[in-house]
């Protein structure tokens, strides 16, 4: 990409992202595992950021904050009023991500500062990872 996973000085803040008349997949999903199924091989990681004091709220969430593919990576001070649901049935590898929740982290590819509210799972494709139901019917 345009920064090769530098993102050093990048910033979200201070965001409410509600998910009110329709589902949000992923509220804000840190390093490039969340996103797709990617070959064991690809590693590319993303490093330098920081998420703080965001807010998701809304009955329609799937993931929270997820983080799977990071160095160097800051969230701190984020909160979700949000009701995370969905039950996931798309594999990556043979593996299916866990139940959505709030704050999510895959600790083996994932170092930084990050708030105690993060709970160990297996985020990797969870943008597609729940089929039922599809954003926007």
């Amino acid at each position: 990409g345009p920064y090769e996973g530098d993102y050093t000085e990048t910033t979200v803040k201070n965001n409410i992202i509600e998910a009110v008349g329709d589902v949000i997949r992923i509220g804000i999903g840190m390093g490039t595992r969340v996103w797709v199924c990617v070959d064991r091989d690809y590693d590319l990681i993303l490093r330098g950021a920081i998420v703080t004091n965001n807010i998701l709220s809304g009955d329609y969430f799937q993931y929270g904050f997820i983080v799977d593919g990071v160095v160097d990576w800051t969230v701190t001070d984020n909160i979700s009023e949000a009701t995370h649901s969905g039950v996931p049935t798309v594999d990556c590898h043979g593996k299916v991500a866990s139940p959505p929740a709030a704050f999510m982290i895959h600790p083996a590819r994932a170092t930084g500062t990050f708030q105690p509210e993060f709970e160990e799972a297996d985020i990797e494709l969870a943008l597609w990872a729940i089929i039922d139901p599809i954003p926007g019917e």
